[in-house]
């Protein structure tokens, strides 16, 4: 029997057809297929596209291509509504339009309607049912709250480049002036040293990571040694507070404060372990220098291998005079 070759229409490969066949779909202009998996798979029209949400792989149709305004696709309904809900701009009609309709429903339904006030910043009539809510939108809310709109993220990049040049090093936490800095670092990056790595500085060393641990007396200490420094305090029944801002330089805190003895108490944990840390504590010093404090240093060696801090009692309890006697700012 002769045969003839011939092409696929849809995988274009080679396959033998018989002559009458070949005569037959010639004369009827029927296409070749060599297998029927090729013949079904191309009467499927449709196409596959991602997920504009979660970039999931979704099938699609020409129809619905057609049918579509916006030219996204979604994997299901819930991805849908989350990125309508992201990117929906509602006109003022349209916002109108859902405050009568809003108005309309409570009326009906015997329910309350909540009372119409005036945002505070641009004026503009609102309600809302909570007597907290002073602004009308959330761009105003923020802008009342920080006195401008929060930083995107190629701000944060930029504003942290500048401080770094301006302080000729990684810039830390309590270099931001303002808070809104430090809050989109974080929300954008996760933490201020992820931020740091991303701009290409070298992250602070000296930040580890702060404990919270309850002490007898209810103060939360950040690390196992402030805990004992903080328990032997209320032990010998010394009244203190914790972290209290130095005078003269908002920046910086200093561990503990014993309110009936105006000292002013540090432990430095990492003292002549890390240069950034070192740098921290000649300032602490030079402050408590500048501003007369009575100024009592704590180091790991007055906790281990051997606790000697009772030998820190005559001077707490003889004040500053102690204090003085002793030159404790001869190494400043």
């Amino acid at each position: 029997m002769h045969k003839v070759k011939v092409k696929c229409r849809f995988c274009q490969n080679n396959f033998e057809v018989t002559l009458k066949r070949y005569n037959s779909y010639t004369k009827y202009k029927c296409n070749f297929y060599c297998s029927k998996e090729c013949r079904t798979k191309s009467r499927i029209k449709a196409t596959k596209t991602n997920c504009v949400t979660c970039g999931k792989e979704v099938v699609v149709t020409p129809c619905e291509i057609k049918q579509s305004k916006s030219g996204n696709f979604f994997c299901n309904s819930s991805c849908a509504a989350i990125f309508n809900g992201k990117n929906r701009k509602h006109t003022e009609k349209t916002k109108e339009k859902i405050r009568n309709s809003i108005i309309k429903y409570c009326k009906k339904n015997n329910k309350r309607i909540s009372p119409i006030k005036n945002c505070i910043l641009c004026g503009r009539q609102f309600r809302c049912e909570k007597d907290n809510i002073k602004c009308c939108s959330r761009q105003c809310g923020q802008i009342y709250k920080f006195g401008s709109l929060p930083h995107t993220r190629d701000e944060v990049v930029n504003t942290i480049m500048s401080l770094s040049q301006k302080l000729n090093r990684t810039p830390q936490q309590r270099d931001c002036v303002e808070g809104k800095l430090l809050s989109a670092a974080i929300r954008f990056f996760g933490s201020w040293n992820k931020a740091m790595e991303h701009c290409g500085l070298k992250p602070n060393s000296t930040m580890l990571h702060r404990m919270k641990l309850k002490c007898k007396d209810g103060h939360i200490a950040e690390s196992i040694s402030e805990k004992i420094v903080d328990e032997w305090l209320f032990k010998n029944g010394i009244a203190h507070e914790r972290t209290k801002k130095y005078p003269g330089d908002k920046r910086f805190n200093c561990d503990f404060y014993l309110n009936d003895f105006n000292i002013w108490l540090e432990y430095f944990g990492m003292i002549n372990n890390v240069e950034e840390y070192d740098a921290v504590v000649s300032i602490k010093r030079q402050i408590a220098k500048d501003n007369h404090l009575n100024f009592i240093e704590i180091i790991p060696s007055d906790l281990y291998p051997k606790n000697k801090l009772d030998s820190f009692l005559p001077r707490i309890k003889g004040g500053q005079e102690v204090v003085k006697q002793e030159g404790l700012f001869d190494n400043v």
